[in-house]
């Protein structure tokens, strides 16, 4: 006799009974939670609609317009630009280009003074490498080597500020009046 009939049974007969004991109490659950939330889903929907069909009383009517009426008012005052004490106005073109203007001098006076500072530092530089002879070696390169970054990047800056002074009154004058508007 050959028990490999058996064991295939035998392997069947455990698949049924692990069906039964655990994936039929959990399908249970499952519909028995579903139909729960059905339930409740109905018993809400109910509620609504007798709570829409029902006459209210004049004094809760009258109450929930004049609620309504006070969101609706609170909302409107939240729709626009708000600032404290004063009503904002849109800033003219005058204010923009004097605003520019402003801007454009005081990145005028920062680069001159960041060039007239690495032109002094460079020089100084130079006279103590020359007065120290092997300088490169204690690291007087690196002062150097920064100060001349510092002194390009002014002039740099310095040109590109006479560059945006060209287009204030074209591409950025939109872009100014938002931010001055923004109060940033």
């Amino acid at each position: 006799m050959e028990f490999t009939s058996i064991g295939g049974g035998v392997m069947i007969a455990l698949a049924a009974g692990l069906w039964l004991v655990y994936l039929v109490p959990n399908w249970f659950k499952n519909r028995e939670y579903l139909a729960t939330e059905r339930n409740a889903v109905r018993l809400q929907q109910t509620i609504r609609v007798l709570a829409q069909t029902s006459e209210l009383p004049e004094e809760v009517r009258a109450e929930a317009v004049a609620r309504r009426a006070a969101e609706l008012t609170k909302a409107r005052a939240l729709q626009g630009p708000v600032a404290v004490g004063r009503a904002v106005v849109p800033p003219t073109r005058e204010q923009v280009l004097a605003l520019s203007a402003r801007r454009l001098r005081r990145t005028r006076a920062f680069t001159a003074l960041v060039l007239v500072a690495s032109i002094a530092v460079v020089g100084v530089q130079l006279s103590l490498i020359v007065a120290a002879g092997a300088a490169i070696a204690s690291g007087a390169w690196v002062v150097l080597t920064t100060a001349t970054i510092a002194g390009i990047s002014a002039s740099a800056c310095s040109r590109g500020s006479q560059s945006a002074r060209a287009l204030d009154g074209t591409i950025l004058l939109p872009q100014r009046a938002r931010r001055l508007h923004s109060g940033a």
